[in-house]
């Protein structure tokens, strides 16, 4: 008597795990570019009501002289958004290293100190691993590959605002 086995061969159990490989690999890229684009949300949100609060400013005042990130809640103390250069502005003020993130945000915000009149800028800066940086929320990206930053460009006057994004690598950037 003969017994008809029905099974599969090795190598059709090799292509099938070869297939389910490639699937998963490319499953995990695509989940991976996922997660990070709704990191950058947190940026976008965030520097949205930067800009809230700079347009009451500009309301108060007529102009943007002399707003700082303290009055946009920009800092580095519980509590408030994290500031990017020891204090909340750009250029030339603070301690000029990148490293203020804080575990409950993904990225370090600042307003321009050149902002006045009725031009507003804002910036998120990407949290990363560089060595002596402060640790953002985890995960940060590899500082040696991946930074990312977003940035709002407002004229309250002209009412214009004009959103952007940029990297190291902007072919790859997922935001």
């Amino acid at each position: 008597m003969t017994q008809d086995k029905k099974a599969f061969t090795l190598l059709e159990l090799t292509v099938v795990i070869i297939i389910i490989g490639i699937l998963a690999s490319l499953g995990i890229t695509q989940y991976s570019k996922s997660v990070e684009r709704s990191r950058g949300a947190e940026a976008y949100t965030v520097l949205a009501h930067i800009k809230e609060l700079a347009a009451t400013y500009y309301i108060n005042y007529g102009n943007l002289t002399g707003l700082t990130g303290d009055y946009c809640g920009i800092g580095n103390i519980s509590g408030q958004t994290p500031g990017l250069y020891g204090t909340s502005t750009v250029g030339g003020q603070g301690n000029g290293a990148r490293g203020c993130c804080m575990p409950t945000h993904y990225f370090a915000y600042a307003v321009n100190a050149a902002t006045a009149g009725s031009r507003f800028l804002a910036y998120a800066y990407r949290c990363n691993n560089a060595p002596g940086n402060a640790r953002g929320k985890p995960p940060d990206v590899d500082s040696a590959t991946q930074q990312w930053n977003i940035y709002v460009d407002a004229d309250f006057a002209n009412n214009t605002e004009i959103w952007n994004k940029s990297g190291l690598n902007v072919a790859t950037n997922p935001y």
